[in-house]
Formats: C-alpha cells, structure tokens, sequence
C-alpha cells in the first residue's frame, strides 16, 4: 500500500512540475512577443543615435533655431532703418526722437508677426528660402504697410522723411533675404550632418 501511495504522489508532482513549465513558457512566449517591437525600437534608437549623431552634445534643437532666426529678422529690420536714418538721410533730430525709435520696434515686431502668420519659421520654409521668397517679401511689405498706415492715421508722416521710407523699405527687402539665404545654407549644412532634432513620443 505504502509504495503504492507513494507512487501516486510521484506521479502527482510530476505532472504539476509539468504544468507549471507549460504556464511559464507560454507565459515568456507571450511576453516576447508582446514587448518584441519595444525592445527592437529600444535596441535601435541607440544604434541609431550613434549613427547619426555622433556625439549628443553635437545636436541642436529647431526650437533655438526658430527664436535665433526670429531675433535675426528683428535686428535686420531695426538695424537697416536706424543705419539709413543716421547715414544717409542725415536727421539726427529724427534719429534721436521716440516716435521714430518706436516705429523701428514696431515694424520689426510687425515683420516678425507676419512671418510666422506666413509660417517661414518651419523646417521646411528655412530650408528651401528660394521657394518662400515670395511670402518673405509678401511679410515684409505687409508689416511696412501697417507703418505707413499707422503713421498716416496718427498724422505723425510728416515727422519722417520718404525718401527714408524708400530706402527702408529697399534695404529691408535685400537684407531679410540675405539673411535668409546665409540661414537656408546653415539649416541644411546641419541636416546633413544629422545635428537638428524634434522631440518625439513613441507610443505602442
């Protein structure tokens, strides 16, 4: 009775031992299948950092770019009409008063705002600049034109001199697309060497 007993004992445990390896493969089995595409994108991102970026403290954001361009047209517009004013047109009284310094900030916020209404801060619009080129100087004569108006309806245009405007405005319109061409020629120097980057959430 006894090695009887016992046998059926053996013979339990044995087919529970058999059971449990049963559960657990299908378990891992089911584990890797489920989590084969994380580990793969896992397993690439890092080959894929390496391969095209090289170092991490190499990379630059799309983000700093877009503000330094941003800066970039403000400073191209202001500079020019304050240049001109002091240069050639010769009006130290007009170059020295607010009004003045005011219609400068204005109209290179003004250009500013217009760009970005136009979206010439994209990716795409900093590479190609040659392609855009009509919307920059679309942004620039739009943002000129609100000067010319609000002046006109404040009654301040006699205060400035035209022959001013007309340099400002041509000035303006060589200088913002030098600027753009000499950004267009960085922007695409760094996508080929893979240096800018977009935050991304993958998810799945």
């Amino acid at each position: 009775t006894v090695p009887c007993f016992l046998g059926q004992q053996q013979a339990v445990g044995a087919q529970e031992r058999a059971v449990t390896r049963l559960n657990a493969g299908k378990t891992l089995s089911h584990e890797l299948t489920a989590g084969s595409g994380a580990l793969a994108v896992a397993g690439a991102l890092p080959r894929l950092r390496d391969l095209r970026f090289g170092d991490k403290s190499s990379l630059v954001s799309l983000v700093v770019i877009r503000g330094a361009v941003r800066i970039l047209d403000f400073a191209v517009v202001a500079a020019l009409g304050l240049a001109i004013a002091v240069l050639y047109v010769n009006e130290p009284i007009v170059a020295g008063s607010v009004p003045f310094l005011l219609a400068l900030g204005a109209t290179g916020a003004a250009t500013v705002a217009s760009y970005e209404l136009l979206g010439l801060y994209t990716l795409p619009a900093l590479n190609n600049v040659v392609k855009q080129m009509p919307r920059l100087l679309l942004g620039w004569t739009a943002a000129f034109a609100g000067l010319l108006a609000g002046l006109f309806f404040l009654k301040m245009g006699h205060e400035f001199s035209r022959v001013w405007f007309a340099l400002w405005y041509a000035a303006g319109a060589v200088g913002l697309t030098a600027g753009r061409l000499a950004v267009g020629t960085v922007v695409r120097h760094w996508t080929s060497q893979g240096r800018l980057y977009r935050r991304a959430a993958i998810y799945g």
